[in-house]
């Protein structure tokens, strides 16, 4: 085991010839792997700061040309499900039915605001299984973090609810832009097999008559994977935990939005692919400092790093042995 001899050595900069003691700015994690993981004070503004950033860099890294590959297998598994789409989704649907759901969506909205449904809850299993994949759920989760985080002044958790926000900002974007693009008939509203695709509708006839248009690709299961990736990325060591119990939460809400019309089956493979890049996108980034200082570290016994406060300069050295 490493130990540590630090020196400390200030330079006072103040009029009261006083000393000032550095708050703690930042907190670090082993991960499972032997890396460490820094988390500095979580700040709130950076979630829309760096939206514009985060838009074009996840903008080029997606068209890099090492993503050659994944996009292969996005749509080669896009284009076998589409040719069984009508299929699979007639298959589900008889499940449903055999299995006493129904096909139909029976949320109730209890809280409304002029046309725009604000609170929505599940009335029986079917609905509880789309509710998996609510924006409320998202908020539940996300809010759990943050609560943990302040409380307990960790720093970890406040990152991690902080980067879900920021990255269903991120991801929202995308998606939004891409069922504009394709504008693919959702399996309720279809008037074709496999729903008719008619790109870029207006902007009114898509907020009129929105199940018409949006079908692809599938916001629900970006952002629930999106939200499960985040979570694993910030908590390796809880990966046999969280994994499992997200996948079977994605299966089941994936299987219910086929048998209640939402979703076709080849919505999924870009939503999915969608939410892992997005999550590990936002959750490298809030950690990505941490990386390159362990890198720095590793070079050498000594390290110097520096303090600076309103009131105080000065320099932090230390020796591993």
């Amino acid at each position: 085991m490493k130990k540590k001899l630090q020196v400390i050595l200030f330079i006072i900069l103040s009029f009261t010839y006083e000393v000032g003691f550095a708050q703690e700015n930042s907190q670090s994690v082993t991960l499972p792997d032997g890396t460490v993981a820094t988390y500095e004070k979580p700040d709130w503004k950076t979630i829309f700061m760096e939206l514009p950033h985060s838009t074009l860099e996840t903008l080029k890294l997606a068209f890099a040309p090492d993503t050659f590959w994944p996009w292969m297998g996005i749509l080669s598994s896009t284009a076998v499900l589409y040719e069984y789409d009508e299929d699979i989704l007639l298959d589900v649907q008889k499940q449903g039915r055999n299995l006493g759901f129904g096909n139909a969506d029976n949320t109730k909205t209890i809280l409304r605001a002029g046309d725009i449904n604000l609170i929505r809850v599940p009335t029986d299993t079917g609905s509880f299984l789309y509710f998996i994949g609510d924006g409320w759920t998202q908020v539940f989760v996300t809010a759990s973090f943050f609560y943990y985080g302040v409380s307990r002044n960790d720093y970890r958790a406040w990152n991690t609810s902080y980067q879900i926000v920021h990255g269903l900002f991120l991801s929202t974007f995308y998606n939004q832009f891409l069922k504009r693009a394709t504008g693919r008939e959702a399996p309720t509203n279809r008037t074709e097999p496999r729903g008719r695709w008619r790109p870029f509708p207006s902007i009114k006839t898509y907020s009129e008559h929105t199940a018409d248009y949006d079908a692809m690709p599938s916001g629900h299961v970006m952002t629930g994977t999106m939200v499960m990736t985040i979570i694993n990325e910030n908590y390796p060591e809880y990966s046999h935990i969280t994994l499992p119990i997200g996948i079977s939460l994605l299966s089941l809400l994936s299987w219910q939005m086929m048998n209640n019309g939402v979703h076709w089956a080849s919505d999924y493979p870009l939503g999915i692919a969608m939410g892992i890049f997005y999550g590990k996108y936002v959750a490298n980034q809030w950690k990505h400092k941490s990386e390159k200082l362990l890198e720095a570290s590793n070079k050498s016994n000594f390290h110097i790093l520096p303090i600076v406060q309103s009131n105080m300069l000065g320099a932090t050295l230390s020796y591993d042995f």
